[in-house]
């Protein structure tokens, strides 16, 4: 349903739904939607090419599976006891009651303090810092040989700092290990070009999103995006 909003809610056939928007939509966790995607795909339900996805039209080619009928359940006696069974009703137990200021009874804790809003934002910018080093840090190892830039510029920082906000560290890596597997991206075609250099890879995420989808395509990938600025 969230697909078939995102496209023909919009008169579209297929069109670019990033995992926050499917999370958003639907309340899957985004480590999940992949998977998902997967058995969409597997049931001929929708249609991925290019980053893009959208609803297999021709609902007899969905892969549904059988239908099997529910099973009846015993009738149940007023108290929530199941008939013949001569068990007892189960009983709330309930949570622990509170103490005043919020530590539960028995317990010898103290309500924890939140940290500040100032080291939170530097803890955020450390571990930001971090992981844009580790991702470069890969992007280098992985493209050894391939394409070797000099140095780690500001564009490209920023760039990779962007991706960060909607993809984790392991989605930017295994989207990474797919454009390498690719040899058009990496040289192997008529001009001979290496098109898998930073300001592509980073540029935005449409390019993440579609290399990390790559093994679930069935249609021919387009190369069309390659040459734009």
């Amino acid at each position: 349903m969230a697909i078939l909003r995102k496209t023909y809610g919009f008169n579209k056939k297929s069109d670019f739904i990033s995992r926050k928007q499917l999370k958003e939509l639907t309340g899957i966790e985004r480590a999940h939607i992949s998977r998902t995607k997967k058995k969409l795909l597997e049931r001929n339900m929708i249609i991925c090419n290019s980053g893009s996805i959208g609803i297999q039209k021709d609902y007899e080619r969905w892969g549904v599976p059988k239908q099997v009928p529910p099973k009846i359940m015993p009738k149940q006696v007023q108290g929530g006891t199941q008939t013949g069974t001569g068990g007892y009703p189960n009983r709330h137990r309930g949570v622990p009651k509170q103490a005043p200021g919020g530590t539960q009874t028995g317990t010898k804790g103290v309500p924890k303090q939140a940290p500040s809003e100032r080291v939170y934002k530097v803890f955020k910018e450390n571990i930001k810092e971090t992981n844009t080093k580790d991702i470069w840090d890969f992007y280098l190892k992985t493209f050894k040989g391939i394409y070797e830039p000099r140095k780690l510029t500001k564009k490209i920082k920023k760039k990779i700092g962007t991706r960060l906000k909607e993809y984790s560290v392991d989605e930017i890596k295994e989207a990474l290990i797919n454009m390498r597997d690719n040899e058009f991206l990496c040289g192997n075609n008529n001009n001979g070009m290496v098109y898998a250099n930073p300001e592509y890879c980073f540029r935005n995420d449409e390019i993440i999103e579609k290399w990390l989808d790559i093994n679930l395509q069935k249609n021919e990938i387009q190369y069309r995006d390659f040459d734009k600025e």
